[in-house]
Protein backbone atom coordinates (compact mmCIF):
# COMPACT_ATOMS: atom_id res chain seq x y z
CA UNK A 1 0.00 0.00 0.00
CA UNK A 2 1.56 3.74 -0.67
CA UNK A 3 0.85 6.57 1.13
CA UNK A 4 0.01 9.40 -0.51
CA UNK A 5 -0.82 12.36 2.19
CA UNK A 6 0.46 12.80 5.91
CA UNK A 7 -1.10 15.13 7.84
CA UNK A 8 -0.30 15.65 11.08
CA UNK A 9 -1.45 18.20 14.20
CA UNK A 10 1.69 19.12 16.25
CA UNK A 11 1.98 21.48 19.26
CA UNK A 12 5.42 23.32 19.20
CA UNK A 13 7.27 25.84 20.11
CA UNK A 14 9.37 26.26 17.05
CA UNK A 15 7.68 25.75 14.06
CA UNK A 16 10.18 26.91 11.53
CA UNK A 17 12.57 23.99 12.94
CA UNK A 18 9.90 21.16 13.26
CA UNK A 19 8.68 22.37 9.79
CA UNK A 20 12.55 21.72 8.46
CA UNK A 21 12.78 18.11 10.20
CA UNK A 22 9.46 16.64 9.13
CA UNK A 23 9.94 17.79 5.35
CA UNK A 24 13.66 15.86 5.85
CA UNK A 25 12.17 12.89 7.22
CA UNK A 26 9.54 12.73 4.50
CA UNK A 27 11.22 13.51 1.93
CA UNK A 28 9.03 16.45 0.71
CA UNK A 29 8.13 20.15 1.11
CA UNK A 30 5.23 20.92 3.55
CA UNK A 31 2.26 20.92 1.12
CA UNK A 32 -0.34 22.81 3.32
CA UNK A 33 1.50 25.76 4.76
CA UNK A 34 -0.52 29.04 4.93
CA UNK A 35 -0.70 32.19 7.38
CA UNK A 36 -3.00 33.99 9.57
CA UNK A 37 -1.77 37.78 9.71
CA UNK A 38 -4.74 38.74 12.12
CA UNK A 39 -3.68 36.34 14.44
CA UNK A 40 -0.17 36.41 13.84
CA UNK A 41 0.26 33.10 12.81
Amino acid sequence: MKILQTLSRLYINDLNSALEFYEELLGSPAAMRFEIPQIGL
